[in-house]
């Protein structure tokens, strides 16, 4: 779904493969699907949810570095991640 006009929507996935090795890619877009700025990294050894974590660190780092982060949404496949966020998020 697309974000309400004049906000950003992070789409975000973390992976982690044999021997632990991890990555993490993301994108962020308008509220018209137009693409603003996207990264990949590797990541340390980590756990899927950990990998998950880093990439939402990295893409709200990002946001904010590229002054996107007042009206950012998350979405990721992590169910676990969004809880973490979302818990986080509510505690300020």
């Amino acid at each position: 779904t697309l974000p309400p006009k004049g906000a950003f929507k992070l789409n975000c996935d973390g992976v982690v493969m044999a021997g632990s090795r991890a990555a993490c890619e993301g994108i962020i877009r308008d509220h018209h699907e137009a693409f603003v700025v996207a990264f990949s990294c590797k990541i340390r050894l980590c756990s899927v949810v950990q990998a998950e974590l880093w990439i939402v660190y990295y893409e709200i780092k990002l946001a904010k570095d590229t002054r996107l982060f007042r009206d950012l949404f998350v979405e990721s496949a992590s169910t676990i991640t969004i809880n973490f966020l979302d818990v986080e998020c509510n505690k300020h």
